[in-house]
């Protein structure tokens, strides 16, 4: 993935040659004006217990990881009646597809590295309910999201043509609180299918699946905690990569899916946000937008999306005062299912093991306005890096990396600085 939009850096001599050898220039004029990414208007309805909001902004169900649409701004209304017990929401939105909608300027540099958005006929439809008892939580929650999208106007990467699909999620959010002990708990599967065209293709299903645990304990300044996720993917086999198949032939898609595979142009509709995840594997941090983390074997070929993983992590906070504190964790990083390559013209199965990564944090609040914090990871490349390949371009799930039996670490270290009104 390479740089774009706001990903740009400020100053360039000329113009800057990314990984893909298209080109992005520096800001100018307008291009430097802030942009606004949220409006809505909120209002009462009669004298019901219901509350009316529409405009542009996301919907966020949970702990972000199996559903809605997190750093994706979408317009769109909700109707929600709200409680100190009982909650509950109807949202819909039609899928911003080009994600430029916006008020403030806008930055076209895409068309010049490959990107081109096409026309889509998706709605999606999603609703939760909320039970709250002191400060415990149970959220359940469904999705769906019906995309009408004509077979040429998609980016497929099953080979079944379609022009009619449900992508459904059925979901649980949990969080128990027992004195100092907190534990988080999240798990959703997928289901619908895409109606196939030609009687030559299944029709797809879609059978993916996430879980997602956490537990933290506070001993005063100091909070040690442990999480876990674990992620649906679909398998290649090396008879499949023998034979160059560049899209699954697959019935059944088995990656767990916030959009689908079948029209992978909704990608900057539905960008997850969930909790806290390693900050140079999937590239969430604050200065860089999604999609320059680190390829790995995914179905999406997102690196944002929770695809195809296992994640055991530990970790801990430590407050030094009221107004500083700092983080640690680290995670282990394994694919659910192996990639598939080729080293010498033969296909053979690729590693697991992904890697490992530590990440460090500090926050200072300077006053009750301002916040000003210093974020760092470090990516200590696994074996599946390190696997002896010649597939250059990259086989079916399986992005290339580098191939020649070596890969270096990477880092990344940011500074923000927050103000709150």
């Amino acid at each position: 993935m390479v740089p774009f939009d706001y990903d740009v850096p400020l100053f360039i001599h000329n113009k800057l040659i990314v990984s893909d050898l298209s080109r992005i220039k520096a800001y100018r004029n307008e291009e430097l004006l802030p942009q606004a990414e949220e409006f809505w208007l909120e209002l009462p309805i009669m004298n019901i217990p219901l509350r009316f909001k529409a405009g542009l902004f996301p919907y966020e169900v949970g702990k972000g990881f199996a559903q809605g649409t997190g750093t994706c701004e979408n317009y769109g209304f909700s109707l929600y009646q709200a409680g100190e017990i009982l909650s509950r929401r109807f949202h819909y939105f039609r899928p911003d597809l080009t994600y430029k909608t916006r008020l403030g300027p806008k930055i076209s540099q895409e068309k010049e590295q490959g990107i081109e958005y096409k026309a889509n006929a998706a709605n999606y439809f999603a609703f939760d309910t909320t039970f709250l008892s002191g400060c415990n939580k149970i959220q359940p929650f469904i999705g769906l999201l019906l995309d009408r999208t004509s077979e040429g106007k998609r980016t497929n990467l099953f080979a079944a043509p379609t022009h009619k699909e449900m992508l459904g999620t059925l979901g649980f959010d949990y969080d128990l609180n027992i004195k100092n002990l907190s534990i988080g708990l999240e798990v959703a599967r997928n289901f619908g299918k895409a109606e196939s065209e030609s009687e030559d293709f299944k029709d797809v299903e879609h059978k993916g699946y996430i879980f997602y645990s956490a537990a933290s304990y506070n001993l005063g300044r100091f909070s040690p905690r442990c999480r876990f996720l674990f992620s649906s993917g679909n398998k290649v086999t090396t008879e499949m990569v023998d034979n160059r198949d560049d899209r699954f032939l697959s019935g059944a898609n088995k990656a767990f899916s916030i959009y689908s595979p079948l029209n992978t142009n909704l990608l900057d509709s539905h960008c997850p946000s969930p909790g806290p995840l390693p900050i140079v594997f999937f590239g969430w941090g604050y200065g860089l937008n999604y999609g320059v983390g680190v390829n790995r074997p995914s179905t999406l070929a997102d690196v944002a999306v929770l695809d195809n993983l296992v994640m055991p992590s530990l970790g801990f906070d430590y407050k030094f005062t009221d107004k500083f504190s700092a983080s640690l964790d680290w995670w282990y990083l394994l694919a659910n299912e192996k990639g598939v390559g080729k080293f010498e013209e033969v296909a053979k199965e690729l590693s697991r093991n992904l890697g490992q990564e530590i990440d460090v944090s500090f926050s200072y609040d300077i006053n009750k306005h301002i916040n000003i914090s210093l974020y760092g990871g470090y990516f200590f490349p696994g074996k599946y890096f390190k696997e002896k390949r010649d597939d250059t371009e990259g086989s079916l799930f399986t992005p290339f990396v580098r191939g020649d039996g070596s890969a270096d670490p990477a880092y990344q270290i940011e500074l923000a600085v927050e103000f709150i009104f």
